[in-house]
This record gives C-alpha cells, structure tokens and sequence, in this order.
C-alpha cells in the first residue's frame, strides 16, 4: 500500500453512478418535454447551496424522472421502493445507478445510514415522504417522524409539487398507461434553511413539511382548464371507485372507454378530459372528481370500523420476499381479515400451517397494488397478500387507515 490506508465500506461516501447520471437526465429531459410538456419553476433555488434533501409529492411511478432534472448538473440521487429491484431490467438500472432502496411504511435504518452518507458526499437526495404513489390525486399520509430525519440530516429541504403527473398517469390506469396524458408542471422551493432547521423543533418542521406538500391534482386540471389526452379515460377506474354512489353497492362497477356503469343498478358515469365525472344520464349519480368520490368511500369505511364486530375477509395467495432471487416467491394460500385488533393471515406457507398477525398500531398505512394486492414489511420480510377472488385492495386500504386513525394514532 502507498502508505494511505483504505477507507472501511463504513467511511467511505457512496457516489453514484455519473456516467448514467449524465447521460441519462438529458435523455429523461427531452422525453419529459416531448411527451409530457413538462415545465419546471425553480426561480426560488440557488443550485450552487446543493446538496438537498428533495421532498416531493408522488403523483406517479416516473415522478423521478421529472425530479433528475431539476439541479442538473449537480447530482442527485433517490429514494426507490425495494420491490423496484426486482424487476428484471429497470431493477437492474437503479442498482447499477446505485439508488437508494427502501421498504416502504417500515423503519428501514440501512436506508436513512445511506441518505446521509450520499448527502455528505455531495450528492442530493429525493426523497418522497407519502411513501407510495397516490391513489386519488391528493396528499396521502406522512411520516411524522420525517421531522427527526431533517433535523438529524440538518441539509436544508426543497419541496417540489408536480401537478399533471396523476391525472395523465393515474396508479389505477396502469394496464392502460399509454391510452392517456396530461401536461406537467413542477413548481420547486426552498421551505428550509439550514438555520431553521437548527432552530425548530422536529414536530415544527414536520407541520412546515405537511403544509407545503398539500396538492389535489384533480382540481388543478380543472381550475386551470388542462386537458387529458386519451380515448379510454375510464378504463381501470373501478378498481378506485368500488361503491356505487346510487346503489352503495361494491365491486359492481365496470369500466369501458370513457365510461364507468354500475352492473346493480346501471348507473353510468362519463369521465371527461377536462376531469371531471359527471352522469351520464339526469337519473344517474356522480362525484365531480375522483377525490371526492374516494372520500365518500373513505368516510362510508369509516362509519364501518366504528361498528362492534367490525371485520373484512378474503382469499388470498402468500407471496414473500426472495433476496436472492430479487422478486416475490409464492409460498402459500389462506385467509386474510382486517379488524380493530390488526391484520391477520391464517393459511399454509411452503406446504405447512401458517399465522401471521400484525399489529395495525405499527401501519398506519400500506404499499399496495390497487385492485389486487397489498403489502405489509416488517423486520427482513415483505408479505404480499394478492387478493384470489375479487379486486378488494383498494377498501382493505382504507380500512386499515381508518382503524389506525381512530384506534391507534391518538395513543401513539
């Protein structure tokens, strides 16, 4: 050796990679332009303060794509969900770039240890606090913990919200991803500065964060007048919009073109480029946008859980994480409930009898699939529970949620 000694894997500050970097964000530029006339305001940002941690809203699987380019050249790195390295190509790409893996809604220290050790190095990092893409176009939960991580990280915080990004390529609509577009904007700020972040408290800067990542992409196409592009607009929606607003009946909606009927009772619904959901006949029923449509679901599931005896149930398939192998194996089939005492699978794995129980006081929310599966980490382990009969994810979701808001958050 030349006398220097070699810096441990625990000292030395992980770099990306700047090759891809470098060719890559031009390329994510023109195509972000080219298809999605993708407009960015960051008049409010010195790039030379680099590097930041980048909060941003998740309106869509390429939300990264759109954030790469934003302090272009100064590097900038992302937190990625750890099921992403596990698809076959794109898996391996963000490995090689040497993005930052995350199970989502669990504690993952390994991830924080390396947010640091990048910010440290020079290298920003985008981080998206909801935890998953949203699935109606509006603020899902936060982390109040993301309060400690800025002020253990103490680098100052952009907030960016892309408006266009759900409603041109919604998570309900990913079979038809390509039937349908909308115009991007992204608009980036500085809403903490190293100095307020030395002076707040963890809880202040939790509320600053919460405050600023507000957005409902539905009501902004609406009120700036913005167009989705597409002839089959409708199609997947009724894997989000389960219960009838006519009927109350559930899983009964079915979905073609532009439309959306309700196979109980034939209430038909017209989902328009301009947004908005509007009947398509005087006797028929609607919510002008899906937002409120999901609220009136949330809010009917939370009427629900506050009954005594309050349970769901379904058949599903036990998938489980394989490092290894880098997918999800399946090892069993059973029964997955939901109620006020937490979430439980009863059922076979690997050919022998098998219980799982999960406290809901410990998930408040979770990463799922809308229509067919939800996911729940804990410790090493990633259980992916597909649902065998039915497209019931969506209200297993909101079930959980709302069981942990009145049972759980105000005790935790």
């Amino acid at each position: 050796m030349d006398g220097k000694e070699k810096k441990s894997d625990k000292t030395r500050k992980p770099q990306i990679s700047k090759a891809l970097y470098y060719i890559c964000v031009p390329i994510f530029w023109v195509y972000s332009k080219l298809r999605y006339r993708l407009r960015v305001d960051k008049s409010g940002v010195d790039v030379k303060n680099a590097p930041f941690l980048m909060l941003g809203n998740h309106t869509a699987v390429i939300d990264f794509m759109f954030y790469s380019t934003c302090l272009f050249p100064k590097p900038v790195n992302a937190v990625i969900t750890s099921n992403i390295t596990y698809f076959p190509y794109y898996g391996k790409f963000v490995k090689k770039f040497n993005a930052i893996p995350k199970k989502q809604f669990s504690a993952d220290f390994n991830c924080i240890k390396l947010i640091k050790r990048f910010m440290d190095g020079g290298t920003s990092v985008a981080l998206f606090p909801e935890g998953r893409v949203t699935a109606d176009g509006t603020t899902g939960y936060i982390s109040p913990t993301i309060g400690k991580l800025v002020k253990w990280l103490g680098y100052p915080v952009l907030c960016g919200i892309v408006s266009g990004g759900y409603v041109g390529n919604p998570k309900w609509g990913h079979e038809n991803k390509n039937s349908r577009k909308a115009r991007v904007n992204l608009k980036l700020k500085e809403i903490l500065s190293k100095e307020e972040i030395a002076a707040l408290s963890a809880n202040e800067i939790t509320d600053r964060i919460i405050d600023s990542m507000q957005y409902n992409d539905n009501e902004y196409l609406i009120e700036h007048g913005n167009k989705i592009k597409g002839k089959r607009l409708a199609e997947g929606l009724e894997k989000l919009l389960y219960k009838c607003p006519n009927c109350g009946a559930e899983f009964q909606n079915t979905s073609e073109k532009c439309e959306m009927t309700c196979s109980n009772c034939g209430n038909t619904v017209v989902y328009g480029s301009d947004g908005k959901i509007v009947p398509k006949t005087e006797k028929d029923v609607a919510f002008l946008r899906i937002d409120q449509w999901f609220k009136y679901q949330r809010d009917c599931i939370a009427k629900e859980v506050a009954g005594e005896g309050f349970e769901l149930s379904a058949k599903v398939e036990l998938l489980l994480n394989n490092e290894e192998v880098r997918k999800f194996t399946p090892v069993g089939f059973g029964t997955v409930k939901v109620n006020r005492d937490g979430i439980f699978y009863d059922g076979s794995k690997s050919g022998e009898e098998f219980h799982l129980h999960f406290n809901i006081k410990n998930h408040p929310s979770l990463a799922y699939v809308i229509g067919y599966n939800f996911e729940v980490a804990e410790d090493e382990n990633i259980y992916k529970f597909r649902f065998t009969e039915g497209k019931f994810s969506t209200k297993y979701i909101l079930a959980i949620e709302e069981l942990y808001k009145k049972y759980y958050k105000a005790a935790k």
